[in-house]
């Protein structure tokens, strides 16, 4: 982290200090909350989260760390904003030791891990069939038929969950 220091921009945001790593970031959180001359029970009680979590994750040595969950409700609280930019002599640097795609990402595809919504209106009915065609080409005999008997095992196991639960309602009604 460089020096704290205010920093008016575009009259709009106050550049506090550059945090390059969870450590700094920390850091300036701690300042802008020194600065406020609140206590953290109070950002506790606004931002929504259990009583003294703020406490545990602005410790010299934390007990938790600001994730997921936590994070959005507690900058938020203090008025803060994660601004990224990019840093081309750092990344000069690194440059050469990382290896290029060798497929380009489509533009316009959201980039998040796991998302579903990305495969929306992409997958039609005939290219699912390709797939499972080009699929079982690279599967032997053997392959497929354990496939084909653990999903039949399992739709057995559902099927016998159902009759089961309806035979349980039955009793129950009468």
């Amino acid at each position: 982290m460089t020096d704290v220091g205010i920093i008016d921009m575009l009259g709009r945001f106050v550049v506090y200090g550059i945090a390059s790593d969870y450590d700094s970031l920390i850091d300036l959180v701690r300042y802008r909350l020194h600065e406020m001359q609140t206590t953290n029970l109070e950002i506790d009680a606004v931002s929504g989260l259990h009583s003294g979590y703020c406490s545990k994750t602005t410790a010299p040595i934390p007990l938790k760390s600001m994730g997921k969950v936590s994070m959005g409700p507690l900058l938020q609280t203090m008025g803060l904003k994660l601004i990224v930019v990019r840093d081309d002599e750092a990344f000069a640097k690194i440059e050469h030791r990382l290896a290029k795609r060798q497929r380009p990402r489509e533009d316009g595809v959201k980039l998040s891990a796991g998302s579903s919504r990305l495969l929306k209106g992409r997958i039609t009915p005939k290219k699912a069939y390709k797939m499972l065609e080009l699929r079982n080409q690279k599967l032997s005999r053997a392959q497929r038929k354990k496939i084909a008997r653990k999903a039949g095992f399992a739709s057995g196991i559902a099927r016998r969950r159902r009759a089961r639960l309806i035979k349980l309602a039955e009793c129950v009604v009468q």
